[in-house]
């Protein structure tokens, strides 16, 4: 909702949603490790995990680690306990809610915008899914200067883990970003242009 809900919410519900995206209070770390240690087993030796997460989001949580092995900085992305099974519910009851606040249009058939909710929220937590499309992406433009790419660990993924390489980066809001020139801007866009075009008249495939 947080992504979509300008299409059919108030002002309001939208402020208070979009501010989920970055401001998500993470999981304790008491917590983390403990499911971290399920998901990786012995594995779990190989890192050196930063317990402060770097990112939280209503799904999962990302923390920063030292791969021990490789000495390479990498994420380590896991699933909160219950989120996919969960979904059905949670998606069923946030659209009574909605529909007996009358938030949406009349015309807009609420059940239709719940079930691609609820449908896009399932592939969300499809991490399976997300690393075969890491990969592919990282097959296909992981050498191209133009883009940076994750490195996907696949040994140590699984349904509720994804591990890939760390790669630094600013806010788009970043004073630094905000200030770029317009030849680097006309170059973002040229190369976004490429990625978008690629994907749907030549790979057909979309990220």
């Amino acid at each position: 909702l947080s992504l979509y809900a300008q299409y059919f919410m108030p002002v309001e519900a939208v402020e208070v949603l979009t501010n989920l995206q970055d401001h998500t209070p993470a999981l304790a770390w008491t917590r983390i490790e403990a499911e971290l240690r399920a998901a990786l087993g012995e594995q779990y030796h190989d890192f050196e995990i930063e317990r402060t997460a770097l990112a939280a989001a209503s799904l999962g949580q990302v923390h920063r680690a030292l791969h021990i092995p490789t000495q390479t900085q990498v994420c380590l992305k896991i699933q909160y306990p219950g989120v996919a099974e969960a979904i059905k519910s949670d998606v069923y009851s946030l659209s009574r809610l909605v529909s007996m606040l009358r938030l949406m249009p009349k015309d807009l058939n609420v059940d239709a915008v719940f079930a691609e909710v609820e449908q896009m929220l399932y592939q969300e937590v499809d991490y399976g899914h997300e690393l075969a499309q890491t990969e592919a992406y990282f097959a296909r433009y992981g050498n191209d200067p133009r883009y940076v790419v994750p490195r996907p660990l696949s040994e140590y993924c699984s349904d509720r883990l994804l591990v890939l390489s760390y790669e630094s980066s600013h806010h788009v809001q970043n004073p630094c970003e905000q200030n770029l020139s317009q030849t680097q801007r006309n170059f973002l866009a040229e190369s976004a242009l490429h990625v978008f075009l690629d994907e749907f008249f030549v790979w057909n495939r979309v990220q």
